[in-house]
């Protein structure tokens, strides 16, 4: 098969994908968590669903904090051998959003059960560790850091995605096609400007492995 041809089917096979079953089973299971999550609050466990509720936060933001260092190191290092795959990585981008609204749910409706322990100690620390586990420059700094990081992953992942829309917009003829031509206005599709916003990519992807290390060490 020649190049042309692979690209011809990579694209007609990317374009004709259904996602509605994964939407549908996402949105049924959200719906199902939160209403598990709100009968164990006034059922009287509200501190173990508040836990459980902090547990699940760090482990999917640590997921999709690392699945962007990821797609970010593959840049880098002009790594090959993922293929479409690292676009699975690459989606995670979207939980960016759920993760701070998270946060904010956290340090409001959920920081007296989960952190309400610690906050009753702080007396006993030195000012200095009093002052870093304190309420507002704990949630500020988590806030500001992971906003930024994930404001950075997700010019990183739309950088990375523009020059493969540009090549499919062409044959979109439904309602994604306004959403694919504003997506890639202002790209130049020369070989000159591929090359110039392949560079742009991989400085995207060293700023954010930068402040990947330093956020997820906070």
């Amino acid at each position: 098969m020649t190049s042309p041809q692979l690209r011809e089917r990579l694209v007609a096979r990317g374009l004709g994908g259904r996602y509605t079953l994964f939407f549908n089973l996402g949105a049924l299971l959200t719906v199902v968590g939160a209403a598990l999550f709100g009968s164990a609050v006034i059922s009287g466990h509200a501190e173990r669903a508040w836990h459980l509720f902090h547990v699940n936060w760090l482990f999917f933001t640590g997921i999709t904090g690392g699945s962007l260092a990821l797609a970010a190191v593959h840049k880098v290092a002009n790594a090959k051998w993922s293929g479409v795959i690292i676009r699975f990585a690459e989606a995670h981008v979207f939980f960016g959003l759920v993760s701070l609204a998270g946060l904010i749910v956290i340090f409001t409706l959920g920081y007296e059960p989960i952190y309400g322990h610690m906050h009753e100690q702080l007396h006993a620390l030195s000012h200095g560790k009093a002052l870093w586990l304190s309420k507002p420059l704990m949630f500020g700094r988590l806030l500001t850091g992971l906003a930024l990081l994930f404001w950075v992953g997700w010019l990183l992942i739309r950088a990375d995605l523009v020059p493969d829309v540009d090549l499919v917009k062409g044959a979109v003829d439904d309602a994604r096609k306004g959403l694919y031509q504003r997506f890639t206005v202002g790209f130049d599709s020369s070989e000159a400007g591929r090359t110039a916003h392949g560079a742009k990519i991989n400085r995207l992807a060293a700023v954010y492995i930068v402040l990947y290390a330093l956020v997820f060490s906070m």
